[in-house]
């Protein structure tokens, strides 16, 4: 091979290696800007909350994050208890992570224990999906000494009917009439929260669905 082409050889071999490396740097430049484009899409299509809807903050304590809720339970929290979630017993109890209620546990559909010795029962599975909504676990507590939000039944004929911090009826019985639950502290905003969440369950068919799943019809 002659001496020219020899250099026609070279010549061709590193134009080659020049234009891939070219191409590639080309590619790269293509995928990073492919990729800030789809991050600051994505970032203009999630929902715009202020700060007082994303995070409301509670005076000497935590603040809450309203994002860590479910959509369903977070559309539910803004729609129905937007001027409760802040405040009182409520803000406690979403700080706790726990909402405790004394129920008597012997009154089988709406409250007993499972083979396993678990409290289950219609009033079980209604205040547990009011525990859904404010984002926390329920604890069913049976001791008199025992520390608790709500308590209950209260009926026809309790001395309790007389307290103002006694909530809407959620049930009714032949034999006693009206349940309530008695709320045991002072503050309104848990008793409000609760019959407003109780009554959305009634608007929306929650409350007929845990009521089928307890009671047979007729």
């Amino acid at each position: 091979m002659s001496n020219t082409e020899r250099y026609i050889s070279k010549s061709t071999e590193f134009m080659r290696k020049c234009l891939s490396l070219s191409l590639a740097l080309f590619l790269c430049m293509v995928l990073t800007a492919g990729c800030k484009n789809i991050t600051e899409q994505s970032k203009n299509t999630q929902p715009s909350y202020s700060d007082a809807e994303t995070r409301r903050q509670t005076k000497g304590g935590k603040p809450i994050d309203l994002h860590r809720l479910s959509p369903i339970n977070r559309q539910i929290t803004e729609q129905i208890i937007p001027d409760l979630i802040d405040k009182g017993e409520v803000v406690k109890i979403r700080r706790r992570g726990i909402l405790r209620i004394r129920l008597l546990c012997d009154r089988e559909p709406l409250c007993f224990k499972d083979p396993y010795g678990i409290p289950a029962g219609f009033e079980v599975e209604l205040l547990g999906k009011f525990a859904q909504i404010l984002n926390v676990k329920l604890n069913i507590v049976e001791l008199a000494d025992e520390p608790c939000d709500l308590q209950g039944p209260i009926i026809e004929g309790d001395t309790d009917l007389n307290n103002k911090q006694v909530s809407d009826p959620y049930f009714y019985r032949r034999a006693g009439g009206w349940h309530r639950m008695r709320i045991t502290s002072e503050d309104p905003a848990l008793k409000e929260a609760l019959n407003r969440i109780v009554r959305h369950f009634y608007e929306t068919g929650t409350y007929q669905q845990i009521y089928k799943n307890w009671f047979k019809e007729g």
